[in-house]
């Protein structure tokens, strides 16, 4: 039985104006296409924004060549925000970015969406990750407090409630 590890990517700000929702009115829950605006980025190559991973192409290639039946990726539009070129100036590229979509399952895929919508991976995953792609600001396993799970605790109740 593989070993999982909840993994959390580094979290990019700006979802751009050309998202589309399933919903037509709040709370907006489903997005259908992604646009991200970046005010800002780190340099990962594994993103998440709004329950959406993301990832750039040189991980998308890797994740088609070796995990392919634990990922779609779909291609999303890019943008700069004003932040972002105040930060990284007018000129800074942005890498070509895809929408990681997590189809692996658990305990036959190295990759896969816990029942949470969390990101969980094995070890062989996580070294490939490691070994191969800018992930920096990745957190494997990162310590949870009373906090975190008070907030579960009150987001399931109110999935629920909106059922």
């Amino acid at each position: 039985m593989k070993k999982y590890h909840l993994l959390q990517p580094e979290v990019i700000i700006g979802l751009g104006n050309n998202t589309i929702f399933a919903e037509k009115y709040p709370p907006f829950r489903t997005i259908k296409k992604l646009h991200i605006c970046f005010e800002d980025w780190l340099g990962d190559d594994l993103m998440e924004n709004s329950g959406c991973f993301i990832v750039t192409n040189r991980l998308k290639e890797g994740l088609d060549e070796n995990f392919p039946e634990c990922v779609d990726t779909i291609w999303i539009e890019a943008t700069k925000d004003e932040c972002f070129e105040y930060v990284h100036g007018s000129n800074a590229p942005l890498p070509d970015i895809y929408w990681a979509q997590i189809i692996g399952k658990e305990n036959i895929h190295d990759l896969f969406l816990g029942k949470d919508g969390t990101l969980r991976g094995s070890n062989e995953f996580i070294e490939y990750l490691k070994n191969n792609f800018t992930v920096d600001h990745l957190e494997i396993d990162p310590e949870r407090n009373e906090f975190d799970d008070l907030l579960d605790r009150m987001l399931s109740e109110r999935k629920e409630q909106s059922l």
